[in-house]
């Protein structure tokens, strides 16, 4: 009677003892990409989502957030960031791994896959303060300024055909055109565009027309690439809401709150951060003397 149960026990140890097929695979696959790293590209000038810092190093949410998936699946990241529409380019002819975070959309289906969202934010159409408008019909035929190839050059197309859409490859460029004239009002993603309004001092000549319903950020990569896609969701998966907020919460405020309570706290560091940097030759010349 014993011999039965003690073959039994055997053969449970054994099946237990041997590594999972899927558990193996899996490992093998982030073996596989933590031996190269990966190139993630984003925006260049879409702060405080992500942009060139002072240093002239990537910063903002989402290269914060990358950098937490990084130390959370042991894959070393480098970050390419370009204009807007060269970041689509860049995931599509290989010149770099992952597209950080996009809105995704059905035309985006044609040549990349997507993660799960991570990061979810309205949109905004703003006009000038000096124009009579009162509301997006009495845009019919005015410059709207636009991303170039982005979510919202897309929506304007589709639900405002009536509206000249502008594209323009920078949310500082944007604001540009619209304080010097050349646009009447523009369009896109809320927290870069006040980001760029209020850091340039411009609060004052814009308001917000509309909103649009929030959008949700996933990542994406090539397609064909599902088992990177695997280690991206996986990677993500990981981080969990409150990690995810606590990374949010040093680029990002609610959208309700007043929008100096997260301009005012980033642009006095990049001050001070500005003022160190040009100080510190001016200090080490007179300790030489």
């Amino acid at each position: 009677m014993r011999t039965p149960f003690l073959f039994l026990l055997l053969a449970g140890l054994i099946l237990f003892s041997v590594p999972n097929g899927s558990a193996l695979a899996h490992d093998k696959l982030y073996e596989k990409f933590a031996s190269q790293g990966l190139v993630i590209t984003q925006a260049a000038n879409m702060a405080p989502m992500s942009f060139i810092g002072i240093n002239g190093e990537p910063s903002g949410y989402i290269i914060d957030l990358w950098r937490k998936w990084s130390a959370e699946t042991g894959i070393p990241v480098h970050f390419l960031l370009l204009d807007w529409p060269e970041t689509l380019k860049a995931v599509q002819n290989g010149q770099a791994d992952v597209h950080g975070g996009l809105f995704f959309s059905k035309e985006q289906n044609e040549f990349l896959q997507a993660s799960q969202p991570f990061f979810s934010s309205r949109g905004a159409l703003f006009v000038r303060n000096d124009l009579d408008v009162s509301s997006v019909a009495d845009l019919d035929g005015a410059l709207v300024g636009v991303i170039e190839n982005g979510f919202y050059s897309r929506l304007l197309l589709r639900d405002f055909p009536k509206i000249k859409s502008v594209p323009i490859k920078t949310t500082s460029d944007i604001i540009n055109a619209a304080a010097s004239g050349e646009i009447y009002a523009f369009i896109g993603d809320y927290p870069p565009l006040m980001y760029q309004i209020c850091s340039q001092g411009k609060k004052k000549d814009f308001r917000v027309l509309q909103y649009f319903g929030p959008q949700r950020f996933r990542a994406a990569v090539g397609l064909g690439n599902s088992d990177l896609l695997h280690v991206i969701r996986s990677g993500l998966a990981r981080i969990d809401e409150g990690e995810r907020q606590t990374i949010m919460g040093r680029w990002i405020i609610d959208e309700g709150a007043s929008t100096t309570d997260w301009i005012v706290p980033t642009a006095l560091l990049c001050t001070l951060s500005l003022l160190i940097a040009l100080m510190v030759p001016f200090i080490y010349g007179r300790f030489q003397k």
